[in-house]
Order: structure tokens, then C-alpha cells, then sequence
């Protein structure tokens, strides 16, 4: 059939992804759009890059660039997409989005691990993808995958997220809480994956991190990983049958600090080292749950 004559726009039609669908996600133009909005002009931040030295001189000639880069979406960003992630980084506010689902105790490991995974695809792609944040990302998917209990797919993420944090950053603006996460989650995949001789090496790490971070890490996420040490350290002692063992970290952490997973864990660790020692039998759950609620385990 002729296709029959109709208004024309006069608008760019939007670009196709790979599958004939349109892109979705956050890519170099939302990203764009993040540093106008911060730095007020586009002009402005091509600036900011001739003085850092990122490019030619002329400033029409680095807009040209930023224009083309605009157009890329969620593809590589080439040359001009490393300088910007160079000068830049992330935006403050993608990062905390991206910290929120790389954190184990944070609200994201609550939903559904399918929801997870879509929710990681729409990030994982330039330019986050190709940036130092991308560590909150390969965290994100080593969760999910002890989760599954894929625990060679978990070594894996967190083998990259190391590494990752192990590039050179001209920012120097290296998450230490991403620290503390990757030593945590590797002592807890050695706990379940047969080689707990390995778990008090990790242990001892996160806690060396995590005092090392001082004021870059926050009370509520400060308290956090200390439950989560408690628990981690109260699992290993009843692995190994050690009931009597003390617990070296604060067992009183109150409950509005840590949110209700952490101060569920530090109940349960708790009260399954007070019973083992009594050798009494395990409390029902509306007891746990009475005692994670009123924040002292």
C-alpha cells in the first residue's frame, strides 16, 4: 500500500535501540543535562574542561563535542566520555542512588531479586557503566547472586567490584563504605561456600575499613555494618560449636539507627548465642521480633 502523505514534525525522530525499542535508562544525556544543571551552561562546563586541560582550546569546538557525546545514549562514550568522567565523575545524586542499591542492608535487597535485575539492567550502561560508580553496580549484583546462592557468580562481582576500587581516581573520592561492603560480603560467601577458615581475615577487614572510614561513613550505615559484624562473628562461633566465645562488638545498638533487617539480625545472633549457652531451646519468632523492635539485642 502508498504510504499516503501526512504533516511532517519536523523533530528528530528518537533514536532505535539495538532491538528496535527506545532506549531507556540513564545515559550521556541525562548525564549532560546533570552537569548543565549544576554548572548553568553547556558553555560552562566545556569550560571547566579546556581549564583542566581535557581537549583542544577552542571552546566551540569542545561544545561540538558535548553535543555529539549527548547523542550517544547509553553507548560508549569514546574519548570525550572519559574526559567528562575524568573532570566530573558521577553526580552526587546518581551516586547515592546507585550506593542505595549497592549496600546489602539497604531497602533494595528487601524486593523481589527479578525487580533487582531489571532494575540493574537501566543501569548498567555508559556512562555509569564505564565509571568508578559502577562498583555500587557489580555490588548490587554480588548480593543478588548470594541471594541465588550462585556463589561462584558472587566471587566473581566482588572480585570485580575489588578491582574496580583498586584504579586510580584523580578525584580521590574512593567510597570507603564500598570497602567495608566488599570485605563483608566476601567473609559472608566464605561462610557459606565451605572455606570459613577465610571468614575472620574478611572480618578483620571490614573492621580495620570501616575504622579507617571515620566521618565518611554515616551513624545509621556506621551502626549497620557493626550489626552486621555481630552477626557475621556470632555465625561463626556457633558454626565452630563455640558458645562461650564474647562478642568484641556492642550488642546494644538502637533499632531506629540500623532499620528493621540489621536489628532482626542482631536478635537473632543474640539470642541464639543466649540460648546455646543455656542450651535452651530457640524462642519463637514473635519474640525475636519483640526484640529487634525495641532496639536492644
Amino acid at each position: 500500500m502508498k504510504k499516503r502523505p501526512g504533516q511532517i514534525s519536523g523533530q528528530p525522530a528518537a533514536p532505535l535501540g539495538p532491538d528496535a525499542a527506545p532506549p531507556s535508562g540513564w545515559g550521556w544525556r541525562e548525564y549532560l543535562a546533570a552537569l548543565v544543571e549544576a554548572h548553568g551552561t553547556l558553555t560552562a562546563v566545556a569550560w571547566k574542561l579546556i581549564e583542566r586541560g581535557e581537549g583542544p582550546d577552542d571552546v566551540a569546538s569542545v561544545e561540538r563535542a558535548l553535543r555529539r557525546l549527548r547523542e550517544r545514549g547509553g553507548r560508549e562514550g569514546g574519548l570525550w566520555g572519559q574526559r567528562v568522567l575524568r573532570r566530573f565523575g558521577v553526580p552526587r545524586a546518581i551516586e547515592d542512588r546507585l550506593r542505595w542499591m549497592g549496600l546489602y542492608h539497604s531497602p533494595f535487597n528487601d524486593l523481589p531479586i527479578a525487580l533487582c535485575e531489571d532494575q540493574l539492567r537501566l543501569w548498567d550502561q555508559p556512562p555509569v557503566s564505564v565509571s568508578r560508580a559502577r562498583v555500587w553496580l557489580e555490588l548490587a549484583a554480588a548480593s543478588l547472586a548470594l541471594r541465588k546462592r550462585a556463589f561462584d557468580d558472587a566471587r566473581g562481582k566482588l572480585a570485580a567490584a575489588a578491582k574496580t576500587l583498586s584504579l586510580p581516581d584523580p578525584q580521590a573520592t574512593s567510597p570507603a563504605d564500598a570497602r567495608v561492603e566488599i570485605a563483608l560480603a566476601r567473609a559472608y560467601l566464605e561462610s557459606r561456600s565451605g572455606t570459613p577458615d577465610q571468614v575472620p581475615g574478611y572480618l578483620q577487614q571490614a573492621e580495620h575499613a570501616l575504622d579507617a572510614a571515620g566521618g565518611a561513613v554515616t551513624t545509621s550505615d556506621r551502626a549497620c555494618f557493626q550489626a552486621r559484624l555481630v552477626d557475621q562473628q556470632a555465625f561463626r562461633c556457633n558454626q565452630a560449636g563455640d558458645y562461650a566465645a564474647p562478642c568484641p562488638l556492642p550488642m546494644c545498638i538502637p533499632s531506629r539507627a540500623i532499620g528493621a533487617k540489621p536489628a532482626w539480625r542482631l536478635a537473632v545472633c543474640s539470642w541464639e548465642i543466649g540460648c546455646r549457652r543455656a542450651s535452651m531451646p530457640w524462642p519463637p519468632a514473635s519474640t525475636l521480633a519483640m526484640a529487634a523492635t525495641r532496639g536492644c539485642a
